[in-house]
């Protein structure tokens, strides 16, 4: 249940960040995406606290500070992290290969 929100987080956040770069002119070979994930031990369910998005890409280094200001695009254009609870904290990073 939890993996599955957090694979979904995932899932479209890579698809919208592939979107972004291509609509940014980026070029880029995308290689993967790592996510990890925190629990608030300190509430009952124990929901989730926080998720971290890490996407694995090839991109000229020219284009480096470019590939990193597009993360900031993600969050507000991805659906599924924009119908998580507003206390889910979502981290891009951009791990260049």
């Amino acid at each position: 249940p939890v993996q599955i929100i957090v694979s979904a987080v995932a899932a479209c956040g890579g698809y919208v960040y592939q979107s972004v770069l291509e609509n940014s002119h980026v070029t880029f070979t995308f290689e993967k995406i790592e996510v990890d994930y925190t629990r608030d031990s300190a509430r009952r369910a124990e929901p989730l606290a926080s998720i971290q998005l890490r996407f694995y890409v090839q991109v000229p280094e020219e284009q480096h500070e470019k590939a990193i200001r597009c993360l900031r695009l993600v969050s507000p254009n991805c659906p599924v992290i924009q119908s998580l609870d507003p206390t889910i904290k979502v981290e891009e990073t951009a791990v260049f290969i």
